[in-house]
């Protein structure tokens, strides 16, 4: 089954709330992320845009179609030490 995120809220300032359907999550950091280069990636800046972000088919999206690979993004909340398995409801 291929990894996708199952669940994705943006939380204050620039971080990410993210659920995959592994059972895995946490919350992303997107300092570094919005930090770099490119006019996809300047948008993100931007606080109130930043919070825009959204699940297209298991992809955190932006409206301006930035979006995240869900692989990319669990592998660096590994490297961050903010991936932990999530506890199911009984």
């Amino acid at each position: 089954m291929p990894l996708k995120v199952v669940r994705l809220r943006a939380v204050a300032p620039f971080r990410l709330l993210v659920q995959f359907n592994d059972g895995t999550g946490g919350t992303f950091d997107c300092a570094e992320l919005v930090r770099g280069r490119g006019e996809l990636v300047g948008a993100l800046r931007d606080r109130e845009y930043f919070g825009r972000a959204s699940l297209e088919n298991g992809v955190p999206t932006w409206p301006n179609f930035f979006d995240i690979s869900p692989e990319w993004l669990q592998a660096e909340m590994l490297k961050q030490g903010v991936l932990s398995k999530l506890r199911t409801a009984p």
